[in-house]
């Protein structure tokens, strides 16, 4: 999870990778005046964050601002990480099978990482790490889910004069969707690419009573205390 700060209102946003942490980040720097910025430093709006905007955020001392937090229902952010994590080279490089794994072997392997006491444990990459790892919920003024993240940055518009309006970001690692009855759990990424013309069937698509136990034993800490499902 990482930070986003407004010095001036004195507000805070907490937000993690795979849980639309791009458009949160978008908008944010919109609310700053700074999105032009960002955008001509790198197309990728997080290469500005991590090599510029963290620099300034250093010094500052957040502990008496309002503070947010965003989430995701953790059963559909853990296929878009397997999705993520098989598309990104940094990131299947550390995959046993890199690009062939299935969501099943994908979750066998996480399920592995969380019994490790090293840096290479489940907690070790926030694209797959669970949101709320370190963090207690009660210490955040707001919670927003991000199923319901316009709801929620309408009322932050309001509550602080933001004056900047919800817009959907579309990062680099934007999956379009295809609606299908086929269960996709036991097929390897690229054939799953393929198969579907390099589209992705939706998240519930993944899912059996198998694959849903492993993500609510992975991801247990999250789930427990969001309280979220998904129908598959």
């Amino acid at each position: 999870m990482f930070k986003l700060l407004n010095p001036e209102k004195k507000i805070a946003m907490f937000c993690s990778p795979k849980s639309a942490c791009s458009t949160i980040t978008s908008w944010w720097f919109k609310t700053l005046g700074i999105y032009d910025d960002a955008k001509n430093y790198h197309s990728w709006i997080h290469n500005y964050r991590n090599k510029v905007y963290n620099l300034k955020l250093r010094k500052i001392n957040h502990s008496k601002y309002y503070k947010i937090i965003a989430f995701r229902n953790p059963y559909t952010r853990a296929v878009s990480s397997y999705i993520h994590a098989s598309k990104s080279k940094k990131l299947y490089k550390q995959l046993p099978k890199e690009q062939n794994m299935t969501f099943d072997e994908f979750l066998d392997w996480l399920e592995q990482k969380k019994g490790f006491f090293s840096h290479k444990n489940l907690y070790s990459n926030q694209h797959w790490a669970p949101q709320l790892h370190g963090y207690d919920i009660k210490g955040f003024d707001l919670q927003i889910r991000i199923e319901n993240l316009e709801e929620g940055i309408n009322f932050l518009n309001e509550k602080f004069n933001l004056k900047t309006p919800f817009e959907q970001y579309h990062s680099k690692h934007y999956t379009k969707r295809i609606t299908t009855e086929e269960k996709v759990h036991a097929v390897p990424f690229l054939k799953l690419q393929e198969k579907f013309n390099n589209k992705l069937p939706e998240a519930s698509n993944f899912y059996t009573n198998e694959t849903y136990n492993k993500v609510k034993e992975i991801y247990d800490e999250d789930i427990d205390v969001l309280g979220y499902d998904i129908i598959y």
